[in-house]
């Protein structure tokens, strides 16, 4: 589980017919601009965090898509009580001038969310306005990479020291992301090194 912090920005006064539609998608009745607070999240980025861990551009690309119509909530509790807001918009913020401690151009994943406006939210929009109510904390868990055609993946070993003392440790498949046809159709899905030699997939 990856787990990375953000933050709530300030929200641009007045909402769209654009904005509503897309918030809309994602209601029972048709709300109006006056029905709904919504605000602008920084989510994370491609900077180097203090586990030493980072999100490559192409995997903040794919949490754009995955963060999509997903609930805020408190705290990481999945109750019922802790959901806030839903995320209606994302996209990949590009800073020019500014850099990674890795040296590459940051990326910011950002996305805008909503919440209806009634007594019980009143109290979480008066937070985010007063910017008390900031800070963004984002979890995921990390699919496992196996090979599409053979079912490779993940095994268990043993480290050997000089002494032959046995440590138990994890391997990695040596799997990489391949476009291929498959039953007529073009996939993109992970195929190990074994299966690319031995000319198992047609690649394109």
């Amino acid at each position: 589980m990856n787990q990375k912090e953000g933050q709530i920005q300030k929200a641009p006064a007045g909402l769209g017919p654009e904005e509503m539609a897309e918030i809309n998608q994602y209601t029972r009745r048709v709300y109006q601009p006056e029905e709904v607070y919504a605000f602008s999240l920084v989510l994370c980025d491609n900077q180097v965090d203090r586990d030493n861990e980072r999100f490559a551009v192409e995997s903040l690309e794919t949490l754009r898509e995955l963060f999509l119509g997903k609930t805020c909530i408190f705290d990481h509790e999945r109750k019922s009580a802790n959901q806030t807001a839903r995320i209606y918009r994302t996209g990949l913020e590009r800073c020019p001038g500014q850099t990674t401690q890795a040296g590459e151009e940051l990326v910011r994943l950002t996305a805008r969310a909503y919440l209806p406006r009634t007594s019980g939210s009143q109290e979480v929009i008066e937070l985010i306005e007063s910017g008390i109510l900031k800070e963004v904390s984002v979890s995921c868990s990390v699919k496992r990479k196996v090979c599409s055609v053979c079912g490779k993946g993940q095994v268990a070993g043993n480290n050997v020291s000089h002494s032959h003392r046995k440590t138990k440790r994890t391997f990695q498949a040596n799997v990489q992301k391949v476009s291929y046809k498959k039953d007529g159709k073009i996939v993109n899905d992970y195929v190990c090194a074994r299966c690319l030699k031995s000319d198992k997939v047609e690649r394109v």
